[in-house]
């Protein structure tokens, strides 16, 4: 049924009925008088620019505004033309019928409207960024989630929750855009999509909460219209991926402070982990530093992450942690990934010892911070954490004649390949032919930089 077709049927269903125009209204009696329901303006301004068709617009909320003591008020009612009636009905009733009970209600509800975005985040910092008061958020996913919200928080911290408009967040992305970090090849678009859509997180946990009514970050347009794919930000082959692991790898990129060589190597190990294994960009934070086992877990949901232990078939597998409810909890230990171990893992017990983690210390927004860096100084194009590591994966595989729905698995994904087509993997890359296999055309890996000579020479025997 087409919209017009849908919209004339709500109308003659209906009861009272529904007002035929471009913004639907319904229309009802009470007391004698003739009152109209609306749809949000903002609703209706979509309409107006065709950006909603009138059956999307029938799914929304109906609104009552009313002018109480000199001021006009917005009250949300519901979907349902009856079940908005009656609310609107209650509205009118508590006003007339209980004047102080009513008086109270409009203060809460003020109250709520005069809450600060910048108070309702940080209580909802405090609380772990749930979902609701019953339902917590994964921990991994509190990480970037958190970082998105705060680089938005100097613009909205002292705003109203009640008073966020669709002018202001158009200011907000203006204002977004204006003040990306210097040294950034980026438009700030995204970051402002991102930074939204944190914020809509947000108010959905207050609507959850009862702290505020409704959430204004829920229907958004898209800023972004350039979004790129993984495999456009990816190295153009190993010799360029070794290239930039080099420049984290060498002692004399970031002069004599040690902090910031230690820093800059191991965000550099974690770039070059997730180029060998295909893990996103947050999945290495839960990795540990295990003795590795002969034997298959007796129970593996129990083991650690990032325990390395021994399959029948006497390959060697690593327990690894998904986000996004991704499944196959291990990786394959493959040659040029064991030939990684063996350097990083000497030089990580050297530099952190008593520490467990695989990869201390590191932030995840320090790894893409370290990667433009190292792009800018050797004029390179621009690399992102994703496509240096999930999507160069992706083309390695396919280089060795892997198709896209046994990449999939290996990656976690229950999409039987529709992913690696259509955002990791890139159209024109080659199937076969071996022509990428993580490793340099004529020089020793990076990593052997971490490594002394003698581990070298053995490692050289065995990669060539």
């Amino acid at each position: 049924m087409n919209p017009i077709a849908l919209a004339r049927f709500a109308i003659r269903a209906s009861a009272p009925a529904i007002e035929s125009t471009i913004c639907p209204t319904l229309a009802f009696e009470h007391a004698g008088q003739q009152y109209t329901l609306n749809k949000h303006p903002s609703i209706q301004t979509k309409l107006r620019a065709s950006q909603m068709t009138i059956a999307e617009a029938l799914l929304k909320p109906w609104y009552l505004r009313k002018e109480i003591d000199g001021k006009a008020r917005l009250f949300s009612l519901a979907v349902k033309d009856k079940d908005a009636i009656r609310a609107a009905k209650d509205i009118l009733n508590g006003r007339i019928e209980q004047p102080g009970a009513f008086s109270e209600f409009l203060a809460q509800r003020d109250a709520k409207r005069g809450l600060t975005i910048g108070a309702l985040a940080e209580q909802w910092i405090t609380a772990g960024l749930p979902f609701s008061k019953t339902k917590s958020r994964d921990p991994a996913a509190v990480v970037p989630l958190q970082g998105h919200l705060e680089r938005g928080l100097p613009f909205w911290k002292t705003r109203a929750a009640g008073n966020v408009t669709r002018a202001v967040i158009e200011d907000f992305v203006v204002w977004r855009r204006a003040n990306i970090r210097p040294g950034k090849r980026i438009t700030g678009s995204r970051s402002a999509d991102l930074q939204l859509a944190a914020l809509s997180c947000l108010f959905q946990w207050a609507v959850n909460a009862g702290l505020v009514e409704e959430n204004p970050f829920g229907e958004r347009e898209k800023y972004a219209d350039n979004v790129k794919h993984c495999h456009q930000n990816m190295p153009a082959g190993d010799d360029q991926l070794h290239q930039v692991l080099q420049w984290h790898f060498s002692l004399s990129a970031l002069g004599a402070d040690p902090d910031r060589e230690l820093e800059r190597i191991t965000c550099g190990a974690w770039l070059a982990f997730t180029a060998l294994t295909g893990l996103r960009p947050g999945e290495p934070a839960k990795l540990t530093r295990q003795r590795p086992s002969k034997h298959f877990p007796a129970n593996l949901d129990q083991a650690p992450y990032g325990l390395i232990y021994r399959m029948p078939d006497q390959t060697w597998r690593m327990k690894v942690y998904r986000l996004k409810h991704g499944q196959n909890p291990a990786i394959l230990i493959h040659p040029a990934l064991r030939s990684f171990l063996r350097c990083w893992l000497p030089y990580r017990d050297r530099h952190f010892p008593g520490r467990v983690e695989l990869f201390p210390d590191v932030i995840e927004e320090r790894v893409r911070d370290y990667l433009d860096r190292a792009c800018r100084e050797m004029k390179l194009p621009a690399l992102k954490p994703h496509g240096t590591g999930r999507a160069y994966y992706v083309r390695v595989r396919r280089s060795q004649g892997t198709d896209d729905v046994a990449i999939s698995v290996e990656l976690g994904q229950t999409s039987s390949g529709k992913l690696i087509r259509s955002i990791y993997g890139n159209p024109v890359d080659p199937v076969g032919g071996c022509l990428h296999d993580w490793l340099p055309a004529h020089k020793h890996p990076a990593w052997h930089l971490l490594c002394d000579t003698t581990v070298i020479r053995r490692d050289t025997a065995k990669l060539r």
